[in-house]
């Protein structure tokens, strides 16, 4: 049975949390065991991989003034199954990206019955 609530609109309750309260962006560069100075945040919806195929939900950017200090790939499983090769995806992208940002890395955000099962090449 699906949830009432998608993955598409949770992606939108993240983002504007993000967008609203700079702790709790800072609560996922330390659940993602990054560091990073920003004054502001900025997210993308849906972006491409880079240099694999798929999409990441979410990519988060942290910037301090100009300068683009983290970056995360944000995976969000409520709603859709394990994706045998999506962890690997999100590792291609993430090395292919490693000159946009000093710190970068990947995130799976999921409830707890699904982080029981396969994780492997997520940090969680």
């Amino acid at each position: 049975m699906k949830p009432a609530v998608t993955e598409s609109a949770l992606d939108g309750v993240i983002e504007r949390l993000l967008m609203a309260n700079g702790e709790v962006a800072a609560m996922l560069l330390d659940a993602a065991s990054l560091e990073a100075d920003f004054d502001r945040v900025t997210i993308a919806r849906q972006v491409r991989h880079v240099g694999a195929s798929g999409t990441a939900d979410l990519v988060v950017r942290y910037w301090l003034g100009a300068a683009c200090t983290a970056m995360l790939l944000v995976e969000n499983k409520i709603d859709a199954g394990f994706t045998p090769d999506q962890p690997a995806r999100y590792a291609i992208s993430r090395d292919a990206q490693r000159a946009s940002a000093p710190a970068i890395a990947t995130l799976l955000l999921a409830p707890a019955v699904y982080l029981a099962g396969s994780k492997a090449g997520f940090r969680v």
